[in-house]
């Protein structure tokens, strides 16, 4: 492939290569829009670990542009709150982020764009329109999204809805119906707004192999982060450890509460049945991690603003594994596709559940059959074929 269908241009403040759902979703797509034949140039902020991964990337043909600076990420907001300093560095990274940009599009003579919409990003929408560039954003609404309405003051939150209005974007990416209404409810014409769902290379992830795998085994994936209900998880595993002394539960990430989630499994004497494994490359979690445990558990709290279906639960299904999630937006429709439903914070239900899968072989496979039948729906290189008709 040599790009004969053109170049494009994508953008995203993930920390590449990363293990979060969003670096993961982005590289789904770059690699995709290579596979249609398009030449593609990952805009990304700085990494000092960074160059394997651009070094591989390039061997792919992708080429990375990283922006010279690193932006404030929310978990270092949340605990130094907004200080002149945060404030000062985020301008700064704004400065270096629009001018690499504009290079990366007259370098690469192209005027197509797929970007990431968040705070590190803002300020691109409007020079994009100025420019000409024809975009596709994705993200949720900031200004109602769960992360933002947790942490950031009304005053914020306001400011950010006045900007969200503007309408600067070509078009808008969404995954769901609901975050779809609200979009049209804020005035953004509705044959401007993509619909989709998170989707990823099917054939990428291996089908997991049950019967090979030790019966009684959980695993958690993603950041250890506040708005994933992870406390809710390892303190409803206590309960089913005092039942069942043999039952593993493997937690698969890094983030700001992984001390303190150290510190609670240590104090419920959870030594040897949850296992912290760190943060991995996406590869290794699919061709290693995933041989040690049978069933994905997803614990979120209920939260308010528009939450899709994550990524993680996409990628379990892929796999053929069944998966516990919690009865909340972007998990309720997934009941009958391979997911076992419990209401967020009911720690019996969660109990019942984890325990139920670990014994019920039946059970177990029946809801694998249905997670490998609904992870075709989630194939990613219709999506972005999709994205480039609306492009051109």
């Amino acid at each position: 492939m040599n790009g004969k269908r053109g170049a494009i241009v994508v953008i995203s403040p993930s920390n590449f290569p990363g293990t979060t759902g969003d670096t993961s979703n982005y590289l789904e797509l770059v690699n995709a829009f290579r596979r249609k034949g398009m030449r593609v140039i990952l805009v990304c902020p700085l990494n000092k670990d960074g160059k394997q991964f651009d070094d591989e990337m390039r061997e792919k043909g992708i080429k990375v542009t990283r922006i010279p600076l690193y932006p404030p990420r929310l978990p270092e907001i949340v605990s130094t709150g907004i200080t002149l300093t945060t404030i000062l560095r985020l301008l700064a990274f704004y400065l270096v982020e629009i001018f690499t940009v504009v290079y990366a599009f007259i370098r690469n003579n192209t005027r197509l764009c797929m970007i990431r919409h968040s705070i590190p990003t803002l300020p691109l929408a409007p020079i994009m329109k100025i420019l000409g560039i024809r975009s596709v954003a994705d993200g949720e609404v900031l200004s109602t999204s769960p992360e933002a309405t947790m942490f950031f003051p009304p005053k914020i939150l306001g400011i950010l809805q006045l900007f969200e209005n503007l309408q600067v974007y070509s078009f808008l990416k969404v995954m769901g119906e609901a975050h779809l209404q609200k979009l049209i409810k804020t005035g953004f014409p509705r044959d401007k707004i993509i619909l989709t769902r998170i989707a990823v290379d099917t054939s990428s992830i291996p089908l997991s192999k049950l019967e090979k795998i030790p019966s009684g085994t959980f695993g958690y994936f993603g950041i250890l982060a506040k708005w994933q209900g992870l406390p809710f998880l390892i303190k409803s595993f206590a309960k089913v450890v005092k039942k069942e002394k043999d039952v593993k539960l493997y937690i698969i990430g890094d983030g700001p509460l992984k001390e303190e989630l150290e510190q609670l499994s240590e104090n419920l004497e959870l030594g040897r049945n949850v296992i912290f494994c760190g943060a991995v490359k996406r590869e290794c979690l699919f061709e290693d991690m995933f041989k040690l445990f049978r069933v994905v558990v997803i614990p979120r709290p209920q939260m308010e603003g528009l939450i899709h279906t994550p990524m993680k639960l996409v990628e379990a299904l892929v796999a053929g594994k069944p998966v516990i999630a919690t009865a909340v937006r972007g998990f309720r429709q997934m009941e009958g596709k391979g997911v076992f439903l419990v209401q967020p914070g009911d720690e019996e239900a969660m109990v019942n559940a984890i325990f139920q899968l670990a014994k019920d072989e039946h059970l177990l496979r029946e809801l694998s059959r249905q997670a490998f039948e609904a992870a075709q729906e989630y194939d990613i290189n219709a999506q972005v074929e999709r994205i480039l008709r609306v492009l051109r």
